[in-house]
């Protein structure tokens, strides 16, 4: 018998996400985030789901770097949202962050332990992001001149 997958991970595999902001996680799990700050404890996905089964936004990721880790990021299909996602080296899901006004992710590192990554229209808004990959709603966000 095939394991079963949740409803986060096989959205993954269709470039698809959650049309909430948040961070999402491999469990039905999410943290929520107001603006571009997490807003609240991790809580299960299954009630987002059931009141807005259609709520699902497309991605279209690129692989920004892979070091021990995949670090995914681009834009979803809301102008001035971007996502960044975490897969282990084999592209399973550790977590995907979707956020308002972030703008698409355009490039990551990965610093001990930290993902670092920049969000930007390519124009005005440049964003400077420090991801924990173990505690990713600790996330620290910078505006560059």
């Amino acid at each position: 018998m095939e394991p079963k997958v949740g409803i986060i991970l096989d959205r993954w595999a269709r470039q698809e996400c959650r049309i909430e902001y948040g961070i999402y996680f491999p469990d039905d799990t999410y943290v929520p985030f107001d603006g571009m700050k997490a807003a609240g404890k991790r809580r299960q996905v299954g009630p987002l789901v059931s009141a807005r089964p259609d709520g699902w936004a497309s991605l279209d990721p690129v692989l920004l770097v892979e070091v021990g880790v995949q670090v995914w990021g681009g834009e979803t299909s809301w102008e001035g949202v971007g996502f960044l996602a975490v897969c282990e080296p084999n592209g399973s899901l550790k977590w995907l962050l979707h956020c308002e006004d972030s703008e698409p992710f355009v490039s990551a590192q990965v610093q001990d332990g930290t993902v670092v990554a920049v969000s930007n229209d390519g124009i005005l808004r440049r964003y400077d992001w420090q991801v924990p990959l173990k505690s990713p709603w600790d996330a620290v966000i910078s505006t560059a001149p």
